[in-house]
């Protein structure tokens, strides 16, 4: 064990791209929750805060139940809520905004692994010695971190989740899924994600839900250009008024149009063949005067070295 650390040794450098795709793969666990590690660990947290242990540890199926169990059962023991009494309590004006106030004092488990990862890493592969119990401290909150997903910890109870069933992504990493939920939980909860960007449940519960019309009046501006691009452009534009500016002979090099979107009028497009007969509508810079300029801005090459390829992809 070392006392301190300047610099990494070209060794313990090496070490950290398995390191980091370790602790990745700890976040991204959809496994179900290890309960007996999570349960030790937890109560080792609370030891080594000098806190009493928890009456219970009661397990639960999303995030969404850990906030909610957590925060009305801290309201119920406050007020002395019997039990019979709780379901009428919870909807009462008072107890819903102690719920609004209350919800947010969650851990992340293994959605917040960032700080647990680099602890970790001077502990276990440098063997950093921390003064007092902090090294102990921190092995117990990574052990809970690897084990389950959010917990509301309690002087009296602790509320925890399950990890989820489903994590989907795009090929950039970033939470993605058009055939269902990007994040899924046991009991079905979940958030939908359009390449990393929340969207609307039912554009995935229910694709036919998704018009043209409903896109544009989106208020949104992130979920409106995700709708946008889930429909494509072509069924966008095929409700609106456009202006063709320029056709060239070329269906492969295609039109330049103009069309007036709700907050960006005068947008311009290029509607072209491409190498498959589909037609395809693309956004392209509004300085664009011709469809082959278009072109040429879209590939980043010349008119005339665009002119020359006879077979576009």
């Amino acid at each position: 064990m070392v006392k301190r650390m300047d610099a990494l040794t070209p060794e313990q450098t090496a070490a950290l791209p398995g390191w980091v795709d370790k602790w990745i793969k700890i976040g991204l666990c959809t496994d179900p929750a290890d309960r007996p590690n999570f349960e030790e660990a937890a109560r080792k947290c609370y030891e080594l805060s000098s806190l009493k242990q928890p009456e219970k540890i009661v397990w639960v199926d999303s995030p969404r139940m850990v906030v909610q169990v957590g925060a009305l059962a801290d309201y119920c023991l406050e007020h002395n809520i019997k039990k019979g009494d709780v379901a009428k309590t919870a909807r009462t004006p008072a107890c819903i905004q102690y719920l609004r106030e209350d919800w947010s004092h969650y851990l992340g488990g293994q959605f917040w692994c960032a700080w647990q990862a680099y602890e970790r890493f001077y502990a276990e592969v440098c063997g950093l010695e921390l003064p007092g119990d902090l090294s102990e401290r921190g092995r117990a909150y990574a052990e809970t971190a690897k084990s389950a997903c959010w917990w509301w910890p309690h002087e009296k109870f602790i509320v925890v989740s399950d990890r989820p069933k489903a994590i989907l992504r795009d090929a950039q990493g970033r939470l993605h899924s058009l055939t269902g939920k990007a994040i899924e939980f046991r009991d079905g909860w979940g958030i939908s994600l359009w390449h990393g960007t929340t969207i609307p449940d039912e554009w995935v519960a229910d694709p036919t839900s998704l018009t043209p019309q409903k896109a544009l009046k989106t208020n949104d501006v992130e979920q409106r250009r995700c709708a946008v691009e889930i429909l494509g452009w072509e069924k966008i534009l095929a409700i609106l008024p456009h202006r063709v500016l320029d056709t060239d002979k070329d269906p492969m090099i295609g039109s330049l149009i103009e069309v007036d979107l709700p907050d960006a009028p005068k947008t311009r497009f290029i509607r072209v063949k491409c190498g498959t007969e589909r037609d395809f509508v693309l956004p392209v810079p509004n300085d664009c005067k011709t469809a082959l300029q278009a072109q040429a801005q879209m590939y980043q090459l010349s008119e005339k070295d665009i002119r020359s390829y006879e077979v576009r992809t």
